[in-house]
């Protein structure tokens, strides 16, 4: 068993002998850029996640620091991040109980909890990096990074569906003054000048509208478009929001598919 040191251990040299993969990562890259921190328990799941973060060192040239964590994860995993510079945390996405994840108190959700940095959350069955990305957007900055994350991670070609998720039309059916019709343009606008911003050689980048509850929706699109991987902003909701009335990435998780991308 790895032991501790303030509850958290950068093992870089044990991490050889955890995983070639990691190995053969930490060797090819020259520090140019910021890190990503991976975090391992030797589960399958965080498994996966030292095979994604070893692809996207691989590919872009970024240093990786890998930790085992015990105690209290996530301000431990959050303070690790923060130390060393990351540009991304990268974990297993792994199946706790349901009462658990419901109440937003597994793994994940704790570091999401904490961290100021993105999360990328995979599931066990992950070898590489995404080809698809389905994209959640209101327009907030957490949703804007979140994206502009999840297009820089996915391998080339790729593509890119950036997913605005509309308000329910009233139950009255009313449009008063053709308002319907304004909103919808208006989103189409920025939309498009949200596409055109992101396009970037080798990723085709798809706007489109949608209307139903958010992780239900973002679900059924990325079954749709065969997406690897559902980014969304996490805007720490309350504590009411959180654990009685859902909350988004929390719920997406669950479905427990597929990767997840969340940022702050």
């Amino acid at each position: 068993m790895l032991s501790s040191v303030s509850n958290i251990v950068e093992f870089g040299a044990h991490a050889d002998a955890m995983d070639p993969l990691l190995s053969s990562a930490r060797r090819s890259y020259e520090v140019a850029s910021p890190p990503i921190l991976v975090v391992t328990d030797g589960s399958r799941e965080s498994g996966a996640a030292v095979r994604v973060a070893a692809a996207m060192t691989a590919r872009d040239n970024i240093p990786i620091e890998a930790v085992v964590v015990a105690g209290r994860m996530g301000p431990t995993i959050a303070r690790a991040a923060r130390e060393c510079g990351a540009s991304l945390i990268v974990m297993g996405l792994t199946r706790e109980g349901l009462a658990s994840r419901l109440l937003g108190s597994g793994a994940v959700a704790r570091v999401l909890q904490s961290a100021q940095t993105p999360v990328l959350a995979v599931p066990a069955t992950a070898r590489a990096l995404p080809r698809a990305a389905v994209a959640a957007i209101d327009f907030s900055p957490a949703s804007l990074h979140a994206a502009r994350e999840v297009r820089d991670r996915l391998v080339r070609p790729g593509r890119l569906h950036l997913v605005y998720i509309r308000p329910s039309t009233p139950a009255t059916g009313w449009d008063i003054g053709g308002w319907d019709a304004a909103y919808e343009a208006g989103v189409a606008i920025k939309l498009g000048e949200l596409t055109r911003e992101l396009t970037t050689e080798g990723i085709t980048v798809v706007p489109r509208i949608e209307s139903g509850s958010v992780p239900d929706t973002l679900l059924r699109v990325a079954d749709e478009t065969k997406a690897d991987v559902i980014a969304c902003g996490n805007r720490n909701a309350n504590i009411v929001e959180r654990h009685l009335l859902g909350h988004v990435p929390l719920q997406l998780m669950l479905a427990g598919e597929r990767s997840v991308l969340m940022a702050p």
